[in-house]
C-alpha cells in the first residue's frame, strides 16, 4: 500500500491474558462479532495507554510472564482508567546491538526509579538527550523532572 502512496499510520497494540467471551452477539436488529470481559477491557486500555506512554505495544505482566523467551523492558505499574490497582506493563523489544546497550542503560535507570533513587532523574535526563525518539524514556524523564517518583503511572484518560 505504501508503494501506491497510501499511508497506514501508527498502529498501537495492547495485549493482556485472561478469560473473555468472544463470538457473535446481538439479534435481528444488531449483530456483531466481538469480545467482552475484563480481559478485553484491559487489553483495550493498554492499547490506548500506548499514546501516553510513548510506546506502540504494551503488554501486561501476565503476558510477559507467559513469554520468558522474549525480551521486554519494564514500562511501569500502570493504573488504568476505571481501575484501582496498578498492572505491571512491559514493552516487547527488538534484538540488535544498539538496542542491547540502550536496554541495559534503560534497565539501570528504571531500577534507580523503582528504588526512588534521586539519581534516577539525571540518569533518565541523560538518556532523554541521547535518545530523543524514545517515547518511554522521554515520559520517565519528564515524570521525574516534575517531581513524580517510583514506577506507578496513573492514567486518567481512556
Amino acid at each position: 500500500m505504501a508503494k501506491d502512496g497510501l499511508k497506514f499510520g501508527v498502529t498501537r497494540i495492547g495485549v493482556h491474558k485472561g478469560r473473555a467471551i468472544i463470538g457473535n452477539f446481538g439479534g435481528s436488529r444488531f449483530f456483531d462479532y466481538t469480545g467482552i470481559g475484563d480481559t478485553v477491557n484491559i487489553a483495550a486500555r493498554l492499547e490506548a495507554a500506548n499514546k501516553y506512554l510513548g510506546t506502540r505495544i504494551c503488554v501486561s505482566g501476565a503476558v510477559a510472564e507467559a513469554c520468558p523467551e522474549l525480551p521486554f523492558r519494564a514500562i511501569g505499574d500502570v493504573v488504568l482508567k476505571g481501575k484501582q490497582m496498578p498492572i505491571s506493563c512491559f514493552e516487547p523489544l527488538h534484538e540488535d546491538k544498539l538496542a542491547q546497550e540502550l536496554n541495559e542503560r534503560y534497565g539501570h535507570a528504571f531500577e534507580q526509579m523503582a528504588r526512588q533513587d534521586r539519581l534516577a532523574a539525571s540518569t533518565f535526563g541523560q538518556l532523554a538527550k541521547e535518545f530523543p525518539e524514545d517515547g518511554l524514556i522521554q515520559l520517565h524523564s519528564e515524570r521525574l523532572r516534575i517531581g513524580e517518583q517510583g514506577t506507578i503511572i496513573t492514567l486518567t484518560g481512556k
